[in-house]
């Protein structure tokens, strides 16, 4: 192999890893998004399970206050 098939394999490499680097970039991108709207999701079902825990906390102790 020559100098300037060398430098032209050399290249070519270097622009496939450039492409390829951007791909990889854009994907963990996506990941991320998808990671915090499940988060979100998860914090959203989070605070409407506290505050029916509250509830029923607040009924149980309205129906024991009733009872004795």
């Amino acid at each position: 192999m020559n100098r300037e098939e060398f430098e032209n394999s050399s290249s070519q490499k270097l622009q496939e890893a450039v492409l390829k680097a951007k791909r990889i970039r854009k994907l963990l991108r996506h990941l991320e998004k998808d990671i915090l709207n499940k988060q979100d999701i998860i914090n959203n079902y989070q605070h409407k399970f506290a505050k029916l825990q509250k509830q029923m906390l607040e009924m149980l102790a309205l129906i024991y206050s009733k009872g004795s």
